[in-house]
C-alpha cells in the first residue's frame, strides 16, 4: 500500500493524526468527528510497528518500555475495535471509556466574566485517572518520530506538544465559549459537557459544582440580518439597505470567523449585490439632483 517506511509514516501516520488535529481545532462539533479522526490517528500510530521492515522490527513489549502510552493506545484502539475488551489487562476495558467532551472554562477580569470552550476526547480507565487522548497521541507520534530519525529514514523535524494553556487565558486569546453543533436530523445528539472555573486565590482551574442546578439546552434557526452602507466621500451621506436573510445565507454568514470572510461572502450573496446596485442608483440620482432640492424632500412630509 505504501511503498516505503517513510512513506507509510509521513502519508499514514502523521497526515491522519494532524488530521485529528485539525478536526479539534475547529469550532464545531457533530457527527462524532472529534472521536473518529482521533481513533483513526490512534490506530495508524498503534498498527505502524506492524508494517515496519524485518530490519526495523521491535516488539510491543520494547515499545511500551520506551514509551508507555503505546500500550494504553492499544487499549484505545483495541476498544474502538471490539468495544469490549476481556483479554489480558487492558487499561481501558470499553468503548464507553472514551468520550468526546465539551470543555468550559470560566473566568473574570475588570470587564467582568468571560468564557473559552474546547473538544476534548477524553480516557476513562477505570482506577486510573483520566488522560486526554491528545496527550498520549502526540507521546507515541513522538516516539516514532524519534526512532526513524535515529534509524536514518526521515531527517530530524521538530517534536509534537501540547498546545500552551496558559492561566488564567487572557480574555483576548479566548472564543467566547462559542461552539458551533452540527446534527442529522432524526439521529441521536449526545454531548457530555465538563464546566470549570479559574480560582484566582489558588491560581487553578477548578470544577464547577451543579448539584441540584438545572440545566438548560435550546435549539433554534438563527436567522441574521446585515446592513449594506455606501457613503458619498463628498457629502458623506450614508445610504444604507437593510437584508434579512434566509436559514441558508444565515448559516453561511454563522460559518464566517473574520472580517475578510464576512466581506467575501457579502460580496457573493446576489441580494447584496442587487441592494449595492441599488444604493449606487440612489448615489447617482443624488449627485443629478441640486442641492437645494435634496434638502427640500429631505423636510418633506410628516
Amino acid at each position: 500500500m505504501f511503498d516505503d517506511t517513510a512513506a507509510l509514516f509521513y502519508e499514514n501516520v502523521l497526515a491522519t493524526f494532524e488530521g485529528y488535529l485539525d478536526v479539534k481545532a475547529s469550532g464545531t462539533l457533530g457527527k462524532s468527528r472529534d472521536l473518529r479522526t482521533a481513533l483513526a490517528a490512534a490506530t495508524a500510530a498503534y498498527h505502524f510497528r506492524e508494517h515496519l521492515p524485518i530490519t526495523y522490527a521491535k516488539s510491543r513489549s520494547d515499545i511500551v518500555r520506551q514509551c508507555p502510552d503505546y500500550s494504553l493506545l492499544g487499549d484505545v484502539v483495541n476498544a474502538g475495535k471490539h468495544n469490549h475488551l476481556t483479554k489480558g489487562l487492558p487499561k481501558l476495558t470499553s468503548a464507553d471509556q472514551i468520550e468526546e467532551r465539551i470543555v468550559n472554562t470560566e473566568y473574570e477580569d475588570e470587564q467582568g466574566v468571560y468564557r473559552h470552550v474546547e473538544k476534548r476526547v477524553i480516557l476513562k480507565p477505570p482506577g486510573h485517572p483520566e488522560r486526554d487522548l491528545l496527550d498520549v497521541l502526540i507521546n507515541v507520534v513522538n516516539f516514532w518520530q524519534d526512532e526513524l530519525v535515529g534509524l536514518g529514514v526521515i531527517p530530524k523535524r521538530a517534536r509534537y506538544k501540547l498546545p500552551d494553556d496558559p492561566q488564567p487565558r487572557p480574555r483576548a486569546e479566548c472564543n467566547g465559549g462559542r461552539i458551533d453543533f452540527e446534527v442529522i436530523q432524526g439521529v441521536r445528539f449526545k454531548t457530555i459537557d465538563q464546566f470549570q472555573r479559574f480560582n484566582y486565590k489558588t491560581s487553578r482551574v477548578e470544577p464547577v459544582d451543579l448539584s441540584g442546578a438545572e440545566l438548560q439546552f435550546r435549539v433554534f434557526k438563527q436567522l441574521y440580518s446585515v446592513d449594506v452602507v455606501l457613503t458619498n466621500n463628498a457629502t458623506n451621506q450614508k445610504l444604507t439597505r437593510t437584508l434579512l436573510l434566509d436559514e441558508q445565507e444565515s448559516q453561511g454568514l454563522a460559518k464566517c470567523r473574520s472580517e475578510k470572510e464576512f466581506d467575501e461572502f457579502l460580496k457573493r450573496l446576489p441580494k447584496a449585490q442587487d441592494a449595492i446596485r441599488e444604493l449606487e442608483g440612489e448615489v447617482r440620482r443624488l449627485e443629478a439632483t441640486p442641492m437645494a432640492e435634496q434638502q427640500t424632500d429631505s423636510c418633506s412630509g410628516t
